[in-house]
Formats: structure tokens, C-alpha cells, sequence
């Protein structure tokens, strides 16, 4: 999901080359509004986006944890400071929020660049 449609046809265009765009649904949409079902979803990636939902951004990341099937993959990757100032500033989940928030998931990628991916149990 993306708000730019610019975005969604590079993802399109990066799936269709890597001959995997018939395993994915991509969506146009705001991701703090989009309805998720719980334990609905196979891999949910969250890439430099939680942050500008600001006060949103920890509830939101649990809703979306909750949302991936047991088996399923999270991978996270955020906190890298915007080029401009936000008002109200960005909110970084800071990596205690994310560890207690993937507590009892098995981590399998923890690089020193704060990009992780987690499955579920």
C-alpha cells in the first residue's frame, strides 16, 4: 500500500521484473485508514512510513502485527530522519518498542542499519 501512485507502478513495474506481481495485491491508500483483519495477511512490510503517522505510528504498528498470519513475516525498516522538519515532528519507534512489540516472534534479520524482519509463531 502506498499513497503515491508513483510508488505503486515502480512496485509494479519491480514485481512484474522479478516475475512475482501474481503473488501480490498492492493498493492505493492511506495506510493509517486501511481496515485490517486480523490474521488476514502473509508478509506486511512497513518501510519508512510508520513515522509520519506520528502519534499513530506505535498503535498502528501493533494493529499491523496483528493483522499477519502465524507463519507470516513483518519487516520493519524506519528511523532514518526526514530531510525536512515535520510539524508535529516525525515519531520514531525507537528499538525497546520494537523489541517488546515482537516479543515472542522469531527474529531471522536484525542489521546495524535498524531493518528487521520477524515471523510470526
Amino acid at each position: 500500500m502506498d499513497i503515491l501512485q508513483s510508488s505503486i507502478d515502480l512496485t509494479i513495474k519491480r514485481a512484474e521484473a522479478l516475475n512475482v506481481s501474481n503473488m501480490m495485491t498492492i493498493i492505493e491508500g492511506d495506510m493509517d485508514k486501511f481496515p485490517l483483519k486480523p490474521e488476514s495477511y502473509d508478509v506486511i512490510s512497513a518501510i519508512q512510513c510508520l513515522q509520519y503517522l506520528f502519534d499513530r505510528a506505535l498503535p498502528r504498528m501493533y494493529e499491523l502485527l496483528t493483522a499477519i498470519k502465524p507463519g507470516g513475516y513483518f519487516l520493519y525498516g524506519g528511523n532514518v530522519k526526514p530531510h525536512f522538519k515535520t510539524i508535529p515532528p516525525v515519531r520514531f519507534i525507537t528499538l525497546k518498542e520494537l523489541r517488546q512489540a515482537l516479543k515472542g516472534w522469531k527474529n531471522i534479520l536484525n542489521s546495524k542499519r535498524r531493518t528487521h524482519c520477524s515471523t510470526r509463531r
